[in-house]
């Protein structure tokens, strides 16, 4: 959608399509310049170089672009034998909800999943169950000490409020790694750069990351670097 009143769109928005708040994200394309333009939408679409369109159609493609690649980590087909024994585990329920995993999730499940199976040559563990104060607690991903907490902030109401909520799984001596859509990491980038701050000044091993589908994970410290030098 292209308008010279980008406020009153926005609240139309708001007051028609109450859903589409998450996916609201401002930018500024006018003070933005054409190497950041280029960092944004190569980081929302998962690093993947896109053809030179407007800013807006880029935007809007990388989303989707990001959305397709994710895709291909729900096709059983391709998957490596030690995940297909576990594949029940990808579409597990949410121990905080009653519904199933969305496609979303899971994919992300699957692509961290397979991105430390192959970075440690072993297998990692799925739906991981452990007890906290004789309450039982389950971990989206783990290997070793790491832990790896996917979340996509679909049906969220405050971001920051379920990443908090997660850490009472934690203790100080875990290493958390919390892995986000790429988009959600660019609109809520400030409060998740306060959110790891917090939790590192008190004592905890805490990152936020998001995906590359050249097979790596991007620290939040990257983009903060990215959108800094602007």
């Amino acid at each position: 959608m292209v308008t010279d009143k980008p406020e009153e769109l926005e609240m139309e928005i708001r007051k028609n399509i109450p859903k589409a708040e998450e996916y609201i994200l401002k930018v500024e394309p006018v003070k933005i310049d054409e190497k950041l333009k280029i960092g944004i939408v190569e980081f929302i679409s998962g690093s993947q170089l896109l053809k030179s369109y407007s800013f807006g159609e880029n935007f809007i493609k990388a989303t989707q672009i990001f959305n397709d690649q994710l895709e291909r980590y729900l096709d059983f087909s391709k998957a490596p034998n030690e995940l297909k024994v576990m594949w029940h585990k990808l579409k597990a329920k949410s121990p905080e909800s009653s519904e199933q995993a969305s496609d979303e999730h899971s994919a992300m499940k699957s692509f961290v999943w397979q991105y430390l199976w192959k970075k440690y040559k072993k297998v990692p563990r799925l739906e991981d169950e452990r007890v906290k104060g004789g309450v039982k607690m389950i971990v989206d991903v783990s290997i070793d000490d790491e832990n790896y907490e996917i979340e996509t902030f679909y049906g969220c109401g405050d971001p920051i409020a379920k990443l908090t909520e997660k850490m009472e799984k934690f203790t100080q001596n875990d290493k958390v790694f919390f892995v986000l859509r790429n988009i959600s990491i660019l609109m809520h980038l400030k409060e998740l750069i306060s959110f790891k701050k917090t939790w590192k000044d008190l004592g905890y091993k805490v990152e936020i990351l998001g995906i590359d589908f050249k097979g790596e994970l991007i620290p939040i410290g990257n983009v903060a670097r990215m959108v800094s030098k602007q």
